[in-house]
């Protein structure tokens, strides 16, 4: 960003300053990193004769960033480090990596873009690593959550801006691809620079309105660009409600802006009103323009976008083939699918694993989780020593029990045919004999008499008594 002055929007005031980063609080105050004098951090009010050095650092900071708790980030690309401290309070300076670069957890290598959501948690471009590390609060072991060793078809190079969103959508400069990409829990897929129209270069950091429109310091091409909100982007707005500041040249002829004071202040000059790369034309100064459109654009400020192939419609990395001005399909990159290229390809699908295993899939892969102490291997197709054993002693028990009902199925019906087709009864003897034994024992049952006693007559001798 090339800076000469700052204008105020709420007090009209202009600031000269000659540093090379701001940046602006919640509460208005802006903070700069001025590399003149021994690289200090100083804190201005609106009053440009007050300025108080609040922060010495021992170098420079390449992006700074301010969190909701009023502390303090400040990317040293020079020193592979992230250093961390409270503005207004007591507490130590927290550092993450040593200074020396590297590539573990724990090491960076040239750190560019910051950010930090709600919870302190810290997400940092690190460039020289090609890769976004994410830190959660008061912890110097990072995870890679986009990168080289984590994403395939979206391999970043020297990744150098980072903005996180409410609901955890990841906006990337991707300055080595010249490009802006988004990490969402569907996958990764370019925004910005990625067919050829809206081309960047060398993009340095992207940032959000309160209505979600998307501003990109396009480096190389000496400008700002602004993207408008486009519902299927799903932009929210950013939770911590810091933000760069614009700069403006001031002339002394009233009219006119731009470096060389070169150019009228019309509408068409000023506001940019004309979007995806239509032309702007004054009718009257000041009082009326209209837009000249490129194809398949149409609309007051060319806002309507009838392309059958966006730069956003393939997802993760996707190539779109335009069929007619309005119909399109998608070429996919290897592992995904769909009409947009929205789906991972699902070897799950096809139930690779066995004995019960459970089945979790990732890009082109999977991975096979069986159940514990019984089975293992790619497919938990190796069965442990206990489970082969259970299975021989089931099978034996079952083969015995299986021979004995068909013996006694085969004798039953060899005994049925000998009977009642050759007339041939082998057990008619023993049947008769066990007959007779019933018989037997009924007519030796004993028998049990019942005897019934009753008064008997009294004698003459009792009597006369």
């Amino acid at each position: 960003m090339y800076e000469t002055s700052l204008k105020f929007h709420n007090t009209e005031n202009i600031i000269s300053m000659n540093s090379k980063l701001f940046i602006v609080g919640t509460n208005g105050t802006i903070y700069h990193d001025n590399r003149s004098f021994n690289r200090i951090l100083q804190n201005l009010t609106t009053n440009p004769r007050f300025c108080i050095d609040i922060l010495p650092l021992i170098n420079k900071c390449t992006h700074m960033f301010i969190d909701i708790n009023n502390k303090f980030y400040c990317s040293l690309k020079e020193k592979h480090q992230v250093m961390i401290l409270h503005i207004h309070g007591n507490e130590q300076k927290f550092e993450i990596g040593n200074g020396v670069s590297g590539s573990t957890s724990y090491l960076l290598n040239q750190p560019t873009g910051i950010f930090v959501d709600k919870n302190s948690n810290l997400y940092v471009a690190d460039s020289g690593n090609d890769r976004i590390q994410f830190f959660r609060s008061k912890n110097k072991n990072g995870t890679t959550i986009v990168g080289n060793s984590i994403t395939i078809t979206y391999r970043l190079k020297f990744p150098t801006g980072i903005v996180v969103d409410k609901n955890g959508n990841l906006f990337i400069a991707d300055n080595g691809h010249n490009r802006i990409i988004i990490s969402t829990i569907n996958g990764i897929r370019c925004i910005v620079g990625c067919s050829g129209v809206n081309q960047l270069q060398d993009p340095q950091t992207l940032w959000f309105d309160d209505i979600g429109n998307m501003f990109v310091l396009d480096s190389m091409n000496k400008r700002i660009q602004k993207f408008s909100l486009q519902t299927n982007l799903s932009v929210m707005n950013v939770v911590n409600k810091a933000t760069f500041c614009l700069f403006e040249f001031t002339c002394l002829d009233p009219i006119r802006f731009g470096v060389n004071c070169s150019f009228l202040k019309t509408k068409c000059n000023l506001n940019r009103l004309c979007q995806n790369g239509g032309t702007c034309r004054d009718l009257n100064i000041n009082l009326d323009y209209n837009c000249t459109c490129p194809p398949d654009f149409d609309g007051r400020h060319c806002e309507n976008d009838h392309r059958a192939c966006k730069e956003n419609t393939c997802w993760n990395n996707g190539t779109c083939n335009r069929i007619s001005p309005r119909n399109f399909n998608c070429t996919c990159a290897v592992g995904w699918e769909g009409k947009y290229c929205e789906r991972k390809i699902n070897l799950c699908v096809s139930s690779p694993c066995q004995n019960r295993g459970v089945c979790f899939p990732s890009l082109l892969n999977y991975t096979c989780e069986c159940l514990q102490g019984s089975y293992s291997g790619r497919h938990c197709e190796i069965a442990t020593t206990r489970i082969k054993v259970l299975r021989i002693v089931s099978k034996s028990v079952s083969f015995v029990a299986i021979i004995a009902m068909v013996t006694v199925a085969m004798f039953v019906l060899i005994m049925d045919i000998l009977k009642y087709c050759f007339g041939i009864d082998p057990v008619a003897g023993e049947r008769e004999r066990f007959q007779r034994e019933k018989y037997m024992r009924k007519r030796k049952r004993p028998v049990i008499q019942r005897f019934i006693y009753v008064n008997a007559p009294q004698s003459t001798e009792s009597n006369n008594q």
